[in-house]
């Protein structure tokens, strides 16, 4: 056998320096990167791999002031056993100023990117590190991000077995299974071969990931499909073709009780795209009044727009849904204008509200830093990150209005912005990372 056969970091690099060179032409960086490249292929190095895609990767994380994951190199030899082609830290032309590329990947006849998401919380405490935590591993697209896993670790687990609930699996020997393998010590320690098969749900990986890995979007919504057995691509919009499928009323509620948990799982709090899908879902089901609810919750409860979707009008989609589209559109109504009228009435918004049964939190809620007269220390922190989601809204919801204010064009036209409201926001490292200066 070869020796990139044998070893998974030499076939790993061969392909990452690979990609670095088909998108040299698109880096503002092109000495930088240069530099790293010559120095990760001198022989010192015994694993090339690790040393140009971990220690890159980790560099720009430790600079933009967030915790490096510990299974950061698992993750990258994962995906790209997945069949993604690896990418370096500074290919990022035309992507979403928060996300670190990991690895391009083609989703139908589109190029997407799998990466890190560096989003701080609004609400986190004064005093914390606004980046303490895991960072989800998402799918990047023109108009948003699609949480893939909750954070590296995760990823690497529910990959593994899914790799062993393939069929292309059950036909082969016990080892070694690309993605298994890419894994290594880490991974076995995760999960053992056949332990899926083994158990009471030998058929269902989705299910077994649940309660043995976590909570993640695909496997979420392919519960609910399961239902109306009926299948999407995995990241594609929802669209039912119910003369074709006709499924049972039983099957039709349960999709939708199945639908309406993963919407409202703490889980994904903050995220649009699990009570998008259960808008959608709701929508090609006949439940008019239902759907605009659930549309107006995902407008109201996400952090920020660009979790609706990977496209973009996402949510354009959900205002229109929501009953909303021709009230943005008589008044001209851009991003910020929208999100004030979400979260500060309206009847039609409050009588949502209330069918939805106190599912949408108070806005701007302080959860932390009150000094003794209760005056929140955080205030102007929340502030100024708040201009950095309205930026990312605007590019979300891809409004005329704000496309007329010469704003929400492009993820690139966002840069500058979303960097000033961060750097107002003390967020010095993060701000340098979204103007890709660091």
């Amino acid at each position: 056998r070869s020796a990139a056969a044998i070893d998974p970091t030499r076939n790993i690099t061969t392909r990452a320096l690979a990609s670095a060179r088909a998108h040299r032409h698109e880096d503002a960086s092109r000495s930088r990167r240069r530099r790293i490249s010559d120095r990760h292929q001198h022989r010192g190095f015994a694993t090339i791999g690790e040393a140009f895609l971990v220690a890159a990767h980790a560099e720009v994380l430790r600079r933009a002031g967030a915790e490096i994951p510990p299974h950061l190199a698992q993750l990258l030899a994962v995906i790209t056993a997945q069949g993604a082609s690896p990418l370096p830290p500074d290919a990022r032309d035309g992507l979403h100023p928060l996300v670190l590329p990991i690895a391009k990947v083609r989703r139908g006849d589109l190029d997407r990117v799998v990466g890190l998401l560096l989003r701080p919380s609004p609400s986190s405490r004064i005093d914390a590190p606004p980046l303490a935590g895991p960072l989800p591993v998402v799918l990047a697209g023109p108009g948003g991000v699609r949480m893939l896993a909750k954070d590296a670790a995760s990823y690497v687990h529910a990959a593994i077995v899914r790799e062993d609930a393939s069929p292309a699996a059950a036909a082969a020997k016990p080892e070694p299974f690309p993605v298994a393998g890419a894994a290594g010590a880490a991974g076995r320690e995760m999960y053992t071969p056949g332990e899926l098969a083994a158990s009471s749900m030998p058929d269902r990986p989705e299910v077994f990931i649940l309660r043995n890995v976590g909570k993640f979007p695909d496997d979420m919504e392919a519960m609910a499909l399961r239902h109306l057995s009926m299948g999407v691509g995995e990241g594609e919009p929802l669209s039912f073709d119910l003369k074709s499928a006709n499924p049972s009323a039983t099957a039709v509620t349960s999709a939708l009780v199945t639908a309406e948990w993963y919407a409202n799982d703490p889980a994904f709090k903050g995220w649009a795209g699990p009570q998008a899908f259960n808008a959608r879902m709701l929508r090609d089901l006949g439940r008019v009044d239902e759907a605009r609810d659930a549309a107006r919750v995902a407008l109201s409860t996400a952090a920020c727009w660009d979790t609706v979707g990977t496209e973009r009008g996402g949510a354009a989609e959900m205002a229109t849904v929501a009953g909303l589209d021709a009230a943005v559109k008589a008044k001209g109504m851009g991003a910020r204008e929208l999100r004030d009228m979400l979260e500060t009435g309206g009847e039609a918004h409050k009588a949502a509200a209330a069918a939805m049964a106190g599912r949408i939190p108070e806005v701007g809620a302080p959860e932390s830093g009150l000094d003794g007269d209760g005056v929140g220390k955080g205030d102007g922190r929340r502030e100024a990150m708040g201009a950095a989601v309205a930026a990312l809204d605007a590019v979300a919801l891809g409004a005329d209005a704000d496309v007329a204010r010469g704003v929400g064009g492009s993820w690139e036209d966002a840069r500058d912005e979303v960097g000033a409201a961060y750097g107002e926001a003390g967020l010095a490292g993060l701000a340098a990372f979204a103007r890709r200066q660091g």
